[in-house]
């Protein structure tokens, strides 16, 4: 036996070295990288080390370590899996099996608990009962194997021998030479008499047998091997039953001889198995995941494990590859050892029941069960096409790759057919007495083809080569789903035993358990299988795609999409085919669509270089496509054939949408800034706005319905439906429309439909030409639309990654997604608000349609002059803007503007009020030119734009003139206001008198200052003012050394409970009520709230008593929720809460919905307390409540209960130990996961069985209960600001040393300065030291910001800014050096406000949220510190977006959105998301603070509750008003290492891993270094920054310069060019210009004495690169003077400079500009 155990253990690690091998795997409770249900092996060196739970403890080492039958894990293994409720649980062992195995008559348990007190059955007709009470089919007696287990169905088997005589009536069986003998043998003497009085037997039975005599007359006793046949012994053909021999079989007399094919030796006398030590493979579906396990040593092992239902598999030898299909339709492909997961196949396959792989020509089959068809792939060349075999509902596969047939189900038809591999031949082969074929099995090398029939639960077989077919006797199934076969097993999975079985492929005896689950696929592999078919005659296919063999040829077949070559091998293609154009950014991509996989996308290269895609159409007459560039303001023609592009419209400001009228020959497009819409011809020809009628339409989409005379546009709140020519308008009934950036109708079919996407609503939505019969998909927030033969194509905005098919929007479905990662530069594309441009092109329109444009626009007379714009009525012709419509209605006639227009110089007409406004409405500026612009009464101010403002404007210190011309020229006082002059000249903070710091260099600011009086007191450290003595001990500290806190102590009163801090005193009834109100959560202490009414001497107040809606515990005497009565767990620790719970109960019990939870019901309409039930009093009139039950119901194993079991008056209630949970079967228990469910700790979480542990970051150490603590001690503290105060959570506010009208507006906190950073009304940041509460600016110009965080280990801030103007509103989101004032722009947008920013510093993550302006659209992004990456979180439950906070030990966001009054939480990733809290009033400020997240309402009220529970909350009045919070951190961190390391220049940004410089060049577009004006979006080019006499133009390699009108000159176009006449102002300009010198002069002279102390010089970003910014500092603020003055003499200066020499104050920065030319370049 040692020989033998040792010969299969050598041979089983062998066979693991044949066949690839997979990796066995680990996780439970400590997994890594496993998921949920997996358990993580600790060795074996393989790449996915998990294994499901369900294969612990099963006495199989699954893991090469054997980790997974450790004998310590398996012995506490009940508490690491718990039994769901389809399972039982053996006693002895914990172990779990399936319901279904009880009482099946085999020991599944150790001590065969689940075949004990099982009731009485006998069997069925066709059934023998065993001794043991077993049932076994009559087919298995005597059949020499022990099938009842016990032996008696061997026992008297002398019936079943040939030379047996069969007593009557069953009564024995004696042999021949007994029978008339004289003797009675049998009991009934039937053996006896009648005719064995014969003298002669009569038979001549020949020489292989004997006559003998009988009652019944003479018979012959024949040989082993022989049969009577008509009185002679004849020999039997066992050779004809196909069982007989496994292979081969050859009859001989008497007898018959089995044999094997090559590669195979015989096993016995019947049986063949394969050579060599290799081990089969059988690889099978499991609910999610695929598995395998190998059949000779019982090895599990893990391929995959996802989150989708797995169904079919299948498996290729030569790659060592996986294929499976999910319950949708996809096929994945993996390599067995490799983490190569792909996905082969996603669209156009409906329900795929079997996969098949014929490895030698590399095709997968694949049944297609929806579409009615076999899939054939070749998986070499990731092709497919569609099998020619006409299957009807085709589900099971199987390939005889020898032979090169096909075998298929066709259920409904209740057939099974085979083809030839090509589909060629395609015949019945098994038809008739089948009801539900449900799986096939292919056995190659006997060449027998298994079935399995669910309906008459039987097997059977067909020898594919002889057509011959029966049943398997004796074989039995009950559902099966996929079935395999090897050797002399056949393996099949089924369902409703949930197993997966094995048993003798000849008779279905031997039949075991191979796996305890159910699974859907499986197949099966030796290398033998493929040594099998390796010999056979090669077809050396030469196809390009797909080869196709059949007997002995080959055909090549074509993917959909293309066609077979004139030689009949190649693939081509198709050029009858439309495809797509996308475009996005500046790309275009072709897009094909593959009919099975996924499209085919390649890049589209045209002529002109694009700078941003906003909208495609297709001219199919003259095969051209036109692309709406958006961000160069024009509309571009390509001639698809040559690819030669043509501008043909320019100057458009926003153009959104465009759409070709290719009947008529005209292109429409809108333009969302001017809410324009216009036309021109297809060539660019007659340009003209039309009219809309009374209606207004803020233009983001168009498309024209060239056979209906229909253009619609997708306007901003509404659809309109317009004629050709514009007006009339009508707004189409479309149901709530918000933001249709998306519409199309049909142009293949010409259907009168229209279909549009709603970005804000996240819809897809369907309607007809008037607006009725309306449908609506909920979906995504999709954008570009393309509607192409019946099918909808949409794409969603900010992600280029997919695109979205529908082919019946009616259905609610998505048809698939067509994934598009395969373009090479998603990444750098614009994501923001933005969307594939999508257009069809390559198709072609009926004849009909295409002769329209002859009919009415060429062959009438008499012809339109410029634009023939029929429609619905008749020809209506037009002319261009610049031109009217004579009166003949065909040619046309000069323009004319009426009183109340503005004539543009390109002879359009605009309202006169747009004249002079400082926005360019003509096309050509001429609107905004001045000598054109109206005089400003003696009231008002005239800018140099034209532009009239108050008198009062001039000179106030505001830029009220867009040119800034309101500010030049005005003085500026010597010190500002906020500020007081020092003895010798210099500027000081008002508020820095007398604070006991030298502010002045002489000292003055501290000079004459008055003594502290009798009520008040100087903190120790000299700092600060006299501060009032009420502010002693009052457990807030207000000096900066905290002396006035130093020495206290907090005296409480008799009865109070004092926080183990000493700060606070709580009455009694706030210790122990499940709220925390010490700091530290000491007034819950669970071992102090749990003691009973005898407390304990150290504890000063026990709770002894509950309110009304709390239950107190029996034993603990604690107070609990009464809501968490009878939920299951015992929330009490004695579990009373658990009691008398009416769950399991008997069958007559009456309704018990009138009674109170936990009230008991009696059954009389009676309710009593639980407590009264099974006390030995009978209260219910009826005795219900002691009735037997209460003495019985726990008695046997617990009640079946997993922990406790306690007895009820008619039922048994189980209850599980503390953290665990009543499972839903209600006797089992679950482990609750407290980490995920209600996390209760402060930081970090690890859950453990039965309950949970607490851990902490970096620089935090767990305290005793839920929290952390600081490990250097200090504490972290909450900063109130208002106006130019702050205080600290529970102090008085003190005024900031700074400006007295210093207004703060957004704060945050600077951990590394231990500072408030602070940003005033007026756009100052500054820096409020925690030391002194000092106020020093950092920068300046950052006007009308809306959000603001600091990432101090970079040094950087981020702020948002909003800015409406007339037309457009802009936000953009900047990341500002608060070392170099110098800003980079990471994110802008139109028509939404950014309302909170968030850095989460550890991660290196930024979020922000942004809100539409109407409220329709909000958004919480999450990117990279760089603006990078971004991507959309929690937008599908978001409403709006008002506060941020972050708790980024948790990798938690949460926000609050005003219009669901509702405050969120989700994880960083956008998963999770639940809500936190209801909200009754609007919240301004947010923060997380330590184990809290808090809020703060417009009353001054903070609220804050628990982040564990929204249910333990508390509020504070603060009583003092506040527009900012943030915390100081009680851990603070250090500069980043990396930015330190890289020396950026201007700007560093750091990741977890590396840093990178921005702005290192000042002049590109997104970087900033004063106020900047805010761009169109994705646009380098501002269109009001050239004015009033210019337009802005791009220049080759960056930056922007001014082309100016006629009349006009200077940089800006904003100087009145003078009249030419000789040198009459020769004199006059040389008089300025020595006065400009002059001026200089002394400019400079009132620099070096007067030093005043702030000047701005406001720059916007977009400005000429032919300037260079420069800035210095004051010389009041430290600058040594000498610097200066060479500064100045040098003509340049850049702050570096002046930063690395020292003496540089931030608080005063001067900006000038020098032109280039005329100094050095910065070094």
């Amino acid at each position: 036996m040692l020989v033998i155990f040792l010969l299969l253990l050598t041979w089983g690690k062998l066979a693991t070295a044949v066949v690839p091998q997979p990796t066995p795997v680990r996780a439970l409770g400590q997994q890594k990288g496993c998921g949920s249900g997996q358990f993580e092996c600790t060795e074996g060196g393989h790449e996915h080390p998990c294994i499901p739970e369900l294969w612990l403890c099963n006495e199989i080492d699954d893991c090469l370590d054997g980790a997974d039958e450790d004998p310590q894990l398996c012995s506490n293994y009940h508490e690491l899996r718990q039994c769901t409720e389809e399972e039982f649980e053996c006693p002895s062992n914990k172990q779990c099996i399936s319901k279904n195995w009880l009482c099946d008559g085999e020991n599944d348990c150790k001590d065969n608990a689940d075949e004990k007190d099982c009731p009485l059955k006998t069997c069925k007709p066709g059934e023998f009962e065993c001794d043991n009470k077993h049932c076994v089919l009559l087919v298995f007696l005597c059949n020499e194997h022990d099938d009842c287990g016990d032996g008696s169905d061997e026992r008297h088997c002398e019936c079943f021998s040939s030379k047996a005589f069969n007593c009557s009536n069953n009564m024995g069986c004696p042999p021949s030479d007994r029978v008339c003998d004289g003797k009675s043998d049998c009991k009934d003497n039937s053996d006896e008499g009648g005719r064995c009085s014969d003298e002669v037997c009569g038979l001549n039975c020949g020489s292989n047998g004997k006559c003998f005599k009988t009652p019944n007359g003479p018979r012959c006793d024949c040989q082993q091997g022989f049969r009577e046949n008509r009185g002679v012994c004849k020999d039997i053909d066992e050779c004809a039953d196909m069982f007989t021999c496994d292979h081969t079989c050859s009859n001989t007399q008497g007898n018959y001889t089995c044999s094997c094919k090559s590669g195979y030796y015989l096993h016995g006398k019947e049986t063949c198995r394969a050579a060599g030590q290799a081990s089969a493979m059988l690889l099978y579906t499991f609910k999610t995941s695929v598995q395998g396990i190998y059949l000779d040593t019982k090895t599990q092992f893990s391929v995959h494990s996802g989150d989708v239902m797995t169904v079919a598999v299948a498996y290729d030898p030569v790659d060592s590859k996986v294929y499976w299909s999910d319950h949708m339709g996809n096929i994945y492909r993996k390599s067995l050892a490799r983490n190569d997961l792909e996905l082969f196949i996603n669209r156009g396959v409906g329900i795929v029941y079997s996969l098949a792989i014929d490895w030698e020509m590399r095709n997968l089959y694949i049944s297609d069960n929806k579409s009615n068809s076999i899939i054939v792939c070749n998986i070499r060349r990731d092709s497919c096409a569609t099998l020619d075999a006409q299957p009807s509902r085709p589900t099971y596969l199987q390939v005889d790759i020898a032979q090169r047939q096909l075998f298929w189900v066709e259920a409904e038809k209740k057939r099974i057919k085979k083809s030839n591999l090509d589909g060629s031949g395609a015949r019945v082969l098994v038809d008739g007495n089948l009801e539900w074929p449900n799986a096939l099995a292919f056995d190659s090398a006997s060449r027998r083809l298994y079935w399995m029939d669910a309906a008459h639960n039987a097997v059977g077989c067909v020898d594919v080569d002889r057509n011959e077919l029966r049943e398997v006797p004796g074989f039995q199934v009950n559902h099966p789903s996929s079935a395999a076969v090897w050797e002399d097993f056949i393996y099949w999975n089924d369902w409703e035993d949930k197993c997966l079985y094995q048993a003798l492929k000849k008779d279905g005896s031997n039949k075991t358990h191979l796996l305890r689950h159910e699974g859907n696929g499986i197949v099966l592999y030796h290398e033998q299988m493929n040594k099998d078919v390796s010999g056979h005659q090669s077809l050396n296919c030469q196809c390009s795609h797909i080869c196709l063999p059949s007997a002995s040829s080959y055909s090549c077949s074509c993917p959909h999409e293309m066609i077979l070559s004139s030689n009949r091998k190649d693939c081509l293609d198709r050029t009858d085919l439309p495809y797509f154009i996308l475009g996005a950014g500046s790309s275009l991509y072709s897009m094909v669509i593959r009919k099975y996989q996924q499209p085919v996308v390649k890049k589209f290269e045209v002529r002109e270089t694009l700078r941003f895609v906003s909208d495609l159409d297709y001219d199919p007459l003259e095969d051209a496509l036109f692309i709406a560039d958006r961000g160069r303001g024009e509309i571009i023609r390509v001639d698809l054939a040559t690819r030669r592009t043509e501008i043909i419209v320019k100057n458009i400001l926003r153009v959104t949408g465009v759409s070709v009228d290719w009947q008529r020959r005209n292109v429409y497009w809108v333009d969302s800034q001017k809410g324009s819409l216009e036309v021109a011809t297809t060539r660019g020809q007659y340009r003209k706005q039309l009219a809309l009628g009374t209606t207004s339409c803020s233009g983001l989409s168009i498309a024209v319905h060239p056979d209906k005379g229909r253009v619609l546009l997708g306007c901003d709140g509404k659809i309109l439906s317009c004629t050709r020519s514009g007006q009339p308008c009508i707004r189409l009934p479309a149901g709530r429309v918000v933001s249709p950036i998306g519409i199309t109708i049909d142009q293949r079919r010409q259907e009168e439909l229209v279909y549009w996407t709603d970005s804000s609503q996240e819809t897809v939505n369907m309607m007809d030409l008037d607006g009725f019969s309306r449908e609506k998909v909920k979906s995504s927030s999709y954008g570009g639309i393309i509607r192409s033969d019946g099918n909808t194509y949409v794409t969603p905005v900010g992600d280029y990654s997919f695109i979205t098919h529908y082919r019946n929007l009616t259905s609610g479905k998505a048809d698939g997604t067509l994934v598009l990662s395969v373009l090479e530069n998603l990444k750098s594309m614009p994501r923001h608000k933005n969307h594939w441009a999508i257009t069809e092109i390559g198709w072609k329109p009926s004849q009909m349609l295409t002769s329209l444009y002859q009919k009415f626009c060429v062959e009438m007379t008499p012809q339109c002059q410029q634009l023939c714009l029929e429609h619905d009525i008749g020809k209506v012709c037009a002319c261009s803007s610049s031109e009217d419509l004579a009166d003949d209605g065909f040619s046309c006639k000069a323009k004319t503007c009426k009183s109340d227009e503005f004539l543009c110089a390109d002879g359009t007409c605009i309202p006169l009020t747009f004249a002079c406004n400082e926005a360019q409405d003509c096309a050509d500026g001429s609107d905004e030119i001045p000598t054109s612009c109206p005089k400003c009464d003696e009231s008002s101010f005239r800018c140099r734009s034209g532009k009239c403002i108050k008198a009062e404007q001039k000179c106030d210190g505001s830029y009220n003139c867009h040119d800034h011309s309101d500010e030049m020229g005005c003085a500026k006082p010597s010190c500002l206001k906020g500020f007081l002059p020092c003895a010798n000249g210099d500027c000081f903070l008002n508020m820095s008198r007398c604070d006991g710091t030298n502010h002045c260099a002489d000292g003055s600011d501290e000079l004459d200052c008055p003594p502290c009086q009798d009520d008040e007191f100087k903190c120790d450290n000299g700092i600060g003012k006299c501060q009032p003595i009420s502010l002693l001990c009052d457990g807030t500290p207000d000096c900066l050394d905290s002396s006035d806190e130093a020495n206290c102590d907090v005296n409480c009163a008799e009865g109070e409970f004092k926080c183990a801090d000493q700060s606070i005193c709580l009455p009694a009834n706030k210790v122990c009520d499940s709220e925390l109100d010490c700091k530290n959560g000491d007034d819950e202490l669970p071992q102090m709230c749990a003691k009973g009414p005898e407390c304990d001497a150290t504890v000063s107040v026990c709770k002894v008593s509950c309110t009304e809606d709390q239950f107190q515990c029996n034993r603990t005497k604690n107070c609990i929720d009464r809501n968490q009565l009878c939920d299951g767990t015992s929330n009490c620790d004695d579990a009373s809460d658990e009691y008398f719970c009416q769950v399991i109960q008997s069958p007559n019990s009456q309704d018990v919905s009138s009674c109170d939870r936990g009230d008991f019901h009696c059954g009389s309409g009676e309710c009593i307390a639980d407590s009264k039930v099974c006390d030995g009093v009978q209260h219910c009139s009826n005795g219900a409540d002691e009735s037997r039950s209460c003495e019985e119901s726990c008695k046997v194993n617990k009640g079946g209960c997993a922990h406790e079991c306690h007895s009820g008056a008619d039922s048994r209630r189980c209850f599980c130990r503390r953290g665990f949970k009543l499972a839903e079967d209600l006797a089992s228990c679950e482990d609750v996961d407290e980490c995920s469910e209600n996390d209760p700790c402060e930081q970090l979480c690890i859950n453990t069985p039965g309950g949970h542990q607490c851990s902490c970051v970096e620089g935090y150490l767990p305290s005793k209960t839920y929290f952390c603590r600081p490990a250097n001690g200090r504490k972290q503290r909450i900063a109130l600001l208002y106006g130019n105060t702050v205080s600290w959570l529970g102090g008085v506010p003190v005024r900031i040393i700074g400006p007295d009208d210093l207004n703060i507006t957004h704060a945050s906190y600077d951990d590394v300065d231990d500072a408030i950073i602070a940003l005033d009304v007026r756009g100052v940041l500054g820096k409020v030291n925690s030391s002194d509460l000092k106020w020093t600016p950092i920068m300046n110009g950052l006007s009308d910001v809306t959000a603001l965080d600091v990432d101090a280990s970079d040094r950087n801030a981020y702020v948002a800014q909003a800015n409406r103007g007339r037309r457009i509103n802009y936000a953009s989101l900047k990341v500002c050096s608060m070392r170099t004032s110098i800003c980079f722009t990471i994110y802008e947008n139109t028509e939404i406000l950014i309302s909170s920013v968030a850095v989460a510093k550890a991660q290196r993550l930024l979020f922000f949220c942004t809100n539409g302006l109407d409220s329709t659209a909000s958004t919480i992004f999450q990117s990279k510190l760089d603006g990078s990456g971004r991507i959309e979180i929690a937008r599908p439950k978001l409403r709006g977006c008002s506060a941020i906070a972050l708790d980024e030990p948790k990798g938690i966001i949460y926000w609050v959105d005003p219009e669901l009054q509702q405050l969120n939480s989700a994880a960083f990733s956008g998963h999770r998301t639940s809500v936190f809290k209801s909200l009754r009033v609007p919240v301004t400020n947010l923060l997380v603070f330590g184990p809290s997240v808090q809020w703060l309402l417009p009353n001054s009220t903070l609220q804050y509750c628990q982040k564990h529970s929204s249910r333990y909350c508390h509020q504070v009045q603060l009583n003092i008003p506040a527009t900012a919070i943030t915390t100081s951190k009680a851990v603070t961190t250090h500069e980043s290492r990396l930015c330190q390391e890289e020396k950026c220049k201007n700007l560093c940004i750091s990741s977890s891993s590396a840093a990178s410089c921005l702005c290192d060049n000042i002049s590109a577009n997104e970087c900033s270094v004063t106020r900047t004006l805010l761009m169109f979006e994705n646009s380098s080019c501002n269109p009001d920054f050239c004015m009033p006499g210019g337009t802005c133009v791009e220049v080759e390699g960056g930056g922007v310069t001014c082309s100016c009108f006629k009349g006009y000159e200077g940089d800006t176009c904003d100087i009145v060019q003078a009249e030419p006449h000789g040198h009459k102002y020769v004199a006059p300009l040389v008089a300025v210009f020595v006065l400009l010198v002059l001026g200089i002069a002394g400019a400079t002279a009132y620099y070096r004495y007067k030093k005043p102390l702030f000047l701005f010089k406001m720059t916007p970003r977009w400005a000429s690169r032919t300037k260079t910014q420069v800035r210095f500092s004051n010389p009041a603020y430290g600058a040594p003077e000498e610097e200066i003055d060479a500064t100045l003499r040098r003509g340049h200066a850049a702050i570096h400079d002046c930063e690395s020499k020292g003496g540089v104050s931030r608080s005063t920065l001067v900006t000038v500009q020098i032109d280039r030319e005329d100094v050095p370049p910065l070094k």
